[in-house]
């Protein structure tokens, strides 16, 4: 038997969860992403790592060379 799995909605659950334990933290954590180079595949990538770090609540740091 085979069962279907939501992935956005598995995701957007993951997300709540992550964003009810970051906002009772004293201190945020922070995700940096470093990048080399403009490959349109990294560009993408990179900017949905910064959507969900604003969903969640953590701060973000893009360092790009």
């Amino acid at each position: 038997m085979n069962k279907i799995i939501d992935g956005k909605k598995y995701s957007l659950k993951l997300k709540e969860q992550l964003k009810e334990e970051v906002s009772k933290l004293e201190i945020k954590p922070c995700l940096v992403v470093i990048s080399v180079g403009d490959n349109p595949a990294s560009k993408v990538y990179v900017s949905q790592k910064e959507k969900c770090t604003n969903y969640i609540g953590i701060n973000y740091k893009h360092l790009h060379f």
